[in-house]
């Protein structure tokens, strides 16, 4: 009993190695020729300076000037603000009047760059020292951010460095 029993169990595990080991026959059928892999959903980035939430995203050419909302306490700090704000104001105007860099002035923490080759980038100002700057980039060198508050002419200074023309002509 004990002996068939063995040859029984060694038999269906024979059987069933030889089911494994079978190989399919080789061609496609009709049905097979018709599927089609499932398209790859694409994480698309949103439209350069579109905002979400407490983040900007921007790609290609972009000037964005960030600053803070909220009250500051000391009155020399809450007047520079002030006039970071003014300044930038007229910065950011005379940006989009030259037509070829696109500028904005923000209040997000996160700023996510997407870069060329789609490499994408997380600015956190979570940790600045400073309230107010500027973040120069055109999507295909790193970023460039100036915290602060500077001049027009140091604005325009720094933005003819950075893409190497002149934007305020």
């Amino acid at each position: 009993m004990k002996k068939n029993l063995i040859l029984l169990l060694t038999g269906l595990s024979f059987a069933g190695l030889v089911a494994c080991n079978s190989t399919p026959e080789k061609g496609t059928s009709e049905a097979d020729a018709n599927v089609t892999a499932p398209d790859a959903t694409v994480d698309s980035f949103p439209p350069s300076g579109t905002l979400i939430g407490d983040s900007i995203f921007v790609s290609g050419k972009y000037v964005l000037f960030f600053g803070t909302d909220e009250q500051i306490k000391d009155p020399a700090e809450q007047a520079a603000i002030t006039q970071f704000k003014e300044t930038a104001a007229s910065v950011i105007d005379s940006i989009n009047n030259q037509g070829n860099l696109k500028a904005t002035y923000c209040v997000v923490n996160h700023i996510v760059v997407n870069n060329r080759g789609n490499s994408r980038m997380v600015i956190s100002r979570t940790y600045f020292k400073e309230k107010t700057g500027i973040i120069m980039m055109d999507g295909s060198q790193p970023p460039e951010i100036r915290k602060g508050v500077l001049t027009p002419t140091e604005y325009h200074a720094a933005l003819a460095k950075y893409f190497m023309t002149n934007v305020n002509s």
